[in-house]
């Protein structure tokens, strides 16, 4: 994988089940110079290995001005496959090889966002307290104390025969 010096990185390929065929979804993060400019991938053509896929990143710049500031952009691609079609995915750029990505499945893909949550997770943990007398997500539940508190009971209705009476102005005789 690009280090942080890179200008590409967070590269990920998955097959997704969709509704009909297989996707292969790949996708990275860019560094451009300019607000104005968007990255591409492009297949290229197949070379010594099969089961490599050969994704071209390109930098396209738009009309507008833009910002002259790095920024990174989102570059993905996606091609319908059979699963297992592809065991990798090289990343090029100007015809060189720059990385390499394993091609995972949706149960792969699941289990590497969840290894990503919990690594954010502790890097930043979380900063406030539960209040006290309650305890943390342990299979208990722990009623919150506005339902503990009981209630004052609602104020009767008056009927409404008896309102409507009230209401009603006295009859006028001529």
């Amino acid at each position: 994988m690009p280090g942080p010096t890179s200008p590409m990185a967070k590269w990920t390929a998955r097959e997704n089940k969709q509704d009909g065929p297989i996707v292969l979804m790949v996708g990275g993060n860019v560094k451009v110079a300019n607000t104005n400019q968007d990255a591409h991938l492009t297949e290229l053509p197949a070379g010594d290995s099969p089961k490599m896929l050969k994704l071209n990143v390109s930098v396209t710049t738009a009309k507008d001005a833009g910002k002259p500031m790095e920024v990174w952009k989102r570059a993905a691609f996606s091609k319908n496959v059979t699963p297992g079609q592809y065991s990798e995915v090289g990343i090029n750029q100007n015809g060189a090889l720059i990385t390499r990505v394993k091609v995972m499945n949706d149960k792969q893909y699941a289990q590497y966002l969840a290894g990503l949550t919990r690594l954010a997770n502790a890097e930043h943990p979380p900063t406030r307290k539960p209040p006290p007398g309650k305890k943390r997500a342990s299979g208990s539940t722990v009623k919150s104390a506005a339902a503990k508190k009981k209630r004052a009971p609602a104020p009767k209705k008056k009927r409404a025969k008896a309102a409507a009476k009230k209401k009603r102005p006295a009859a006028r005789r001529r």
